[in-house]
């Protein structure tokens, strides 16, 4: 249980470091008009791909862990995903930062619009995308553990996928004062040292991957 954890944890911590999502958000909490229909438009879409992700990442540890070649599967998906880390450590020290610009519109709800934009902007957001699939096919290929227990750690996958939409409601909702100061610091921090913070995470777990994908190889 501590060595799937250990395994997940950081993947889970480096993929809310999302500024986009998060600017969003607040965005959407600021909003004059229906600011609540909207923010849960914009979590649903990000939920659901969410929940698509999290399926992919665990039906592929699901398909290693009952691979009769387990051991020579197991090395080249954890090589694979080694070296795919170490590249987005390379992206993300690269990366400018990002600048977003909304708009206020205040031409009804759109409900539709804003779950669309909840989803592609989760979905295109391939640095948490790829974090959140592999904690999951982390989960899927974990033995000795029940399914009760692996679907408890894939809902706290896709909790962690959503935090950057949540935590900004769950501060609005506890400390609102407060909140309208600091979330628009957060996330200009997010948006200034973030890269560092999933660069040092990539690069740590990109080290963990290929060592032990070379570990299974001999």
């Amino acid at each position: 249980m501590l060595e799937i954890l250990s395994s997940i944890i950081p993947l889970d911590i480096a993929s809310i470091i999302s500024p986009g999502i998060f600017a969003l958000a607040i965005f959407l909490l600021s909003n004059k008009v229906h600011p609540r229909e909207k923010l849960i438009s914009f979590f649903s879409g990000s939920l659901l791909a969410g929940i698509i992700v999290t399926l992919i990442g665990f039906s592929l540890g699901q398909n290693i862990l009952m691979d009769k070649r387990k051991a020579g599967t197991s090395a080249i998906t954890d090589l694979i995903i080694g070296a795919i880390c170490i590249f987005f450590t390379l992206k993300s020290l690269k990366a400018r930062d990002k600048k977003i610009k909304l708009h206020n519109n205040p031409q009804g709800k759109k409900l539709l619009r804003w779950f669309i934009i909840g989803f592609l902007a989760s979905i295109t957001n391939l640095d948490a995308v790829f974090l959140n699939m592999t904690a999951a096919k982390e989960v899927g290929v974990a033995e000795q553990i029940s399914l009760m227990l692996k679907s408890f750690l894939l809902c706290f996958n896709l909790f962690f996928f959503t935090l950057p939409i949540t935590l900004p409601v769950i501060l609005y909702l506890l400390f609102p004062t407060a909140a309208k100061k600091s979330l628009s610091k957060i996330n200009f921090y997010l948006i200034k040292y973030g890269r560092y913070i999933v660069a040092i995470i990539f690069f740590i777990m990109g080290i963990v991957f290929l060592r032990r994908g070379i570990i299974f190889l001999y």
